[in-house]
């Protein structure tokens, strides 16, 4: 753990929690899935699970600095990095065929937010899963033209 600039950021490999004083936060951790002997893959309820875990704990780190709720909304976004060259599976794919498929074509960087890009502080809690969802969505699109 360790303040840099006007944030506290907490590391652990691969993953890490970026939380400024005005209460944004950013939640960094692995997207690739898949077998480490070979080609890694997003895999599409993976990266919706890990996403709604983030939102879950972004929700609880909310409500532990700001018990009053002054923070009201807040706007989602996501990010790919690195991973544009990588292939996209469902779950079912890939345990179909673990070692065969497509690789991406997109970005290094592929970033999105979700419609609307702010969301009130209650959905987030209430309803993490389906924000997950939205987002990944729009990965699958930015990253996969074709699977949309």
């Amino acid at each position: 753990m360790a303040l840099k600039g006007d944030a506290l950021v907490v590391e652990q490999r691969g993953r890490s929690l970026r939380l400024d004083e005005l209460g944004s936060m950013v939640v960094e951790q692995p997207a690739l899935g898949g077998d480490d002997r070979g080609f890694r893959w997003l895999i599409e309820e993976d990266l919706v699970d890990r996403l709604e875990r983030a939102l879950r704990f972004t929700a609880r780190v909310l409500a532990t600095i700001d018990g009053t709720e002054r923070l009201t909304h807040a706007a989602v976004a996501s990010a790919l990095l690195d991973a544009g060259h990588s292939g996209w599976k469902t779950r079912e794919e890939y345990q179909r065929q673990p070692s065969s498929g497509t690789i991406g074509m997109a970005d290094s960087r592929i970033v999105v937010a979700t419609r609307p890009p702010v969301r009130t502080r209650e959905e987030l809690h209430h309803d993490p899963k389906s924000v997950a969802e939205d987002l990944v969505h729009l990965l699958r699109r930015a990253h996969s033209p074709s699977r949309r």
